[in-house]
C-alpha cells in the first residue's frame, strides 16, 4: 500500500490498496486519481479496498458508504469515490484498476556447491540479474553474496559467497515480472564423500535412464562413464527434469549387448558400475492416443494392447516441459486403455508419452484440457406465424440458422433465416409457423451451453367479423370467424349508424361465435343502410386469445318486416 501526503488539506485519499494488486498504488492528489495493477485473469468484480482518508472525512461510491477493509466494489470500469468533509464540501476521486501480464515462471536449480559459492541455473534463461536479485540464507540469517555473474546470457549464474563446509543454505531469487518458485537447497560438502545409489532402467538402442538416490543435480554427460567391455562409449547428452533424481542418458547402443555405466563427481561415491542390458528383441511399436481430457485426468489408448503398465511408465509434462504428477494409471481392458488420474488446469495443453523395455510409443501426444463451456440464457419473445425473436445472455455473435433447432413436437421445422441484431444479443428467427401451435427451440455452438429447449407459443389468429344482421329491430347479431372467450363486451366499443332512431347500445352478450348487441331504440324496415363499427377500449375487448381488430362501417343486413 503506497501512502502520499501534500498541502491540499481535506478530502484526500492518502493510502489505498487491494489484496490482488501486483505493485503499489499510484495516488495523484492533483488529478484526484488512484491507479493500481492486477494480473490478467484476476476477478475484479468483487474486490475489497483498504484505504486511509484525510482527517474528518468520509467517502461513498454511488449511494454506498465505504468502509476500509470491508466494502467491496466492481472494478471492471473505473470507480468514483466521493470524499466528503464535515463542512459539506466534496471531492470525487477516480480509482482505476489495470490488468497486466502474469509473471514469467522461472525454474531455479542449484549445482556445484562449495565453500566459495555455487552455480544457479535458470530455465528459461534470464539475463541481467545481479547479486541483489538473489537471497542466500543460513537458516534465518542472511548470507552476503559478493557477486553473481553469467557467461551464457542468464542460463546459469556463478554465485560467489563464503560458505561453511557441511552446511545447508537456501537460495532464492526475485525480479519484477518473474516468479522463481520455492527456495532451493545449496548443500556444501563436509569433505567426506556422499554415497549415491545409482540404478539403470529403460535401456534401449538410443540410451537409458539413470536414477540417483539421493538426487544430485547438475551432472553432465562428462560425469558419466559408459563402457562396452574395455571400450569407452560416447554419451551424447545427459539431462534431468526432476532436479537430479533421474537422468536421461542418450547414446547409440547395440541391441542384445550389455554395457556398464558409472558416474564420478567430487565428494560423491557412486559405488560399482551398473549393467545396461539392451534387449536383443525387435521393438514393438505402440500407437498411443489420448481422449477424454479433463481437469482430473484423461484416457490413453494403446494399439496393440499392452497390459501391466504402471504410473511410472507414463511421462506427463506441462507447457513449460515440467513434470506433472500422475496419481494413478489403471486399466480395465487388458491394456487397451488406461485411465490416467492427474490434477490438470482447464485451458492448458500437456504432453504424455510412455516408456517400457522392448516397446516404442512414438512422439509425445497432446493432452488438451478443454475450457468449461460458457453458459448462455436463451429466451423467446415476439412469436408469430412468421417467426420469433431469440435473446441470448451473454451476447453471442456469428450464429446462423443452422445453429438453432426448431421442433414441432419431434419434427424439425425449417428456419429460413437467423438475423443477428446488437452484436448477438438478439436474433430474429424467420420460419413458417401455424397460429395457435407451440414449438420448441434451442441452440448449439462449440464452447457454449444453452440449457433446455424453450417454448415458442404462436398466438391464435384473431377472430374477424363474418356477418351482421337484425331480425327484430332491437338486436344486432354479429357472427365471428372463430369462437370468442368471455361472455360480455364493452358497450362503448360499438356504434350503430344509418338508423333514423340513432339507437345506443344497452348490452353486449358474447357466446361462442355470436355477439348480440341490444339496442336502446328500434331499427325499422326503412333503415336501409345500417352499419356497425367496433373500436377496442381496453375494457372487455373481444378476443379469442388474440384481440379482435377494430372494424368500421360494416353492413348490417336488415331483415325487419
Amino acid at each position: 500500500m503506497l501512502s502520499t501526503t501534500n498541502s491540499l488539506g481535506n478530502k484526500l485519499i492518502t493510502a489505498y490498496s487491494l489484496t490482488a494488486q501486483t505493485g503499489p498504488a499510484v495516488i495523484d492528489s492533483t488529478k484526484h486519481t488512484v491507479a493500481l495493477s492486477v494480473y490478467n485473469g484476476t476477478d475484479v468484480t468483487n474486490l475489497i479496498a483498504t484505504f486511509t482518508l484525510s482527517g474528518g472525512t468520509s467517502t461513498q461510491v454511488g449511494n454506498t458508504a465505504q468502509v476500509s477493509g470491508t466494502t467491496s466494489n466492481n472494478f471492471t470500469n473505473s470507480v468514483i469515490y466521493k470524499v466528503s468533509s464535515a463542512d459539506g464540501s466534496e471531492q470525487d476521486w477516480t480509482v482505476i484498476v489495470i490488468a497486466s501480464a502474469a509473471p514469467t515462471s522461472e525454474a531455479l536449480t542449484v549445482s556445484d556447491p562449495s565453500t566459495t559459492g555455487f552455480t544457479v541455473a535458470l530455465n528459461p534463461a534470464l539475463n541481467g540479474l545481479t547479486a541483489s536479485n538473489f537471497t542466500l540464507m543460513d537458516g534465518s540469517t542472511p548470507v552476503t553474496i559478493s557477486s553473481a555473474s553469467t557467461t551464457d546470457n542468464g542460463a546459469t549464474y556463478t554465485i560467489a559467497a563464503t560458505l561453511a563446509a557441511g552446511k545447508i543454505y537456501l537460495i532464492s531469487a526475485t525480479d519484477t515480472g518473474y516468479t522463481f518458485g520455492t527456495a532451493q537447497n545449496s548443500v556444501v560438502s563436509s569433505g567426506a564423500s556422499t554415497s549415491e545409489a545409482l540404478t539403470v532402467s529403460n535401456p534401449s538402442t538410443t540410451g537409458y535412464t539413470v536414477a540417483l538416490n539421493p538426487a544430485l543435480n547438475g551432472l553432465t554427460a562428462s560425469d558419466f562413464t559408459l563402457m562396452d567391455g574395455n571400450t569407452q562409449m560416447t554419451i551424447s547428452s545427459a539431462s534431468t527434469t526432476d532436479n537430479g533424481a533421474t537422468y536421461t542418458i542418450t547414446a547409440t547402443l547395440t541391441a542384445g549387448k550389455t554395457y556398464t555405466v558409472t558416474a564420478t563427481k567430487s565428494d560423491y561415491d557412486f559405488g560399482t558400475a551398473q549393467n545396461v542390458v539392451v534387449s536383443p528383441g525387435v521393438l514393438t511399436s505402440e500407437a498411443l492416443t489420448v481422449s477424454n481430457p479433463s481437469t482430473t485426468g484423461f484416457t490413453v489408448s494403446l494399439s496393440p494392447a499392452l497390459n501391466g503398465l504402471q504410473t511410472s511408465d507414463f511421462i506427463l509434462l506441462d507447457d513449460q516441459s515440467q513434470p506433472v504428477n500422475i496419481s494413478t494409471a489403471t486399466t480395465t481392458g487388458s491394456g487397451i486403455t488406461y485411465t490416467i488420474a492427474a490434477t490438470l488446469t482447464a485451458g492448458k495443453t500437456y504432453t504424455v508419452t510412455a516408456t517400457k523395455t522392448d516397446y516404442t510409443f512414438g512422439s509425445a501426444q497432446n493432452v488438451v484440457v478443454p475450457t468449461p463451456p460458457t453458459s448462455e440464457t436463451l429466451t423467446v419473445s415476439n412469436s408469430s406465424n412468421s417467426g420469433f425473436t431469440v435473446t441470448l445472455s451473454p451476447s453471442l455473435a456469428d450464429l446462423t440458422g443452422s445453429d438453432f433447432t426448431l421442433l414441432d413436437g419431434s419434427t424439425p421445422v425449417t428456419i429460413s433465416a437467423a438475423s443477428r441484431a446488437d452484436n448477438g444479443a438478439t436474433y430474429i428467427i424467420a420460419a413458417t409457423l401455424t397460429d395457435g401451435k407451440t414449438y420448441t427451440v434451442t441452440a448449439a455452438d462449440t464452447g457454449y451451453t444453452f440449457g433446455s429447449a424453450q417454448n415458442v407459443v404462436v398466438p391464435s389468429a384473431a377472430a374477424t367479423l363474418s356477418s351482421a344482421a337484425t331480425t327484430d329491430g332491437t338486436h344486432i347479431a354479429l357472427t365471428m370467424s372463430s369462437a370468442l372467450t368471455g361472455s360480455t363486451g364493452d358497450l362503448v366499443a360499438f356504434t350503430v349508424s344509418g338508423v333514423a332512431s340513432s339507437p345506443t347500445i344497452t348490452n353486449v352478450a358474447v357466446s361462442g361465435t355470436t355477439v348480440i348487441l341490444t339496442l336502446g331504440a328500434t331499427i325499422v324496415n326503412s333503415d336501409s343502410s345500417v352499419m356497425v363499427s367496433y373500436t377496442k377500449t381496453g375494457n372487455n375487448d373481444l378476443t379469442n386469445g388474440t384481440p379482435v381488430a377494430n372494424f368500421s362501417n360494416q353492413t348490417v343486413t336488415n331483415n325487419v318486416h
